[in-house]
């Protein structure tokens, strides 16, 4: 593993130069680039857990707006909200940043949700891994505790 700068193009070019052996990129960021053909895998969760929020539109508006919020309102996808808060629970938790390697993943089986997460150190040492299956959440704001929860306990 080595560090890779440099915009898609350019980290393109280093595979193909031998510099690396393979890259690991966002598979939308090469269909929008129109490069989606490059894309030799596509890894699963069960592979390789998605960053925190990984896939999930985030729309946000004044609170004095009510004719946005109300078409907004249409958007909101109730179920991923929940994945999500409880994704950003384990963030919380952890104090994760954009240097911390961390992922959390949430997902609705039936009437029950699975909620994985990892944290290592800068450097990949000190891996911790986790997971629960609990009772699909009720509100946000307890997806929000069940990662927390989990958060801490990788702590």
């Amino acid at each position: 593993v080595i560090p890779l700068r440099g915009n898609v193009d350019t980290r393109l070019r280093k595979v193909e130069a031998g510099e690396c052996d393979a890259i690991v990129l966002a598979r939308a960021g090469l269909v929008r680039l129109g490069l989606e053909e490059r894309a030799t895998e596509v890894l699963a969760p069960e592979v390789s857990l998605p960053a925190v929020g990984q896939g999930a539109l985030g729309i946000e508006c004044r609170l004095d707006d009510a004719e946005t919020q109300a078409v907004l309102a249409l958007l909101h996808h109730a179920e991923t909200a929940r994945c999500v808060a409880a994704e950003r629970g384990v963030l919380v938790a952890l104090g994760g940043d954009c240097r911390t390697p961390l992922a959390a993943h949430a997902v609705r089986s039936g009437e029950s949700m699975h909620l994985r997460a990892f944290i290592a150190q800068p450097d990949g040492s000190s891996r911790r891994a986790g997971e629960r299956t609990v009772p699909w959440p009720s509100t946000e704001a307890d997806a929000r505790e069940i990662g927390l929860s989990l958060g801490r306990s990788l702590l």
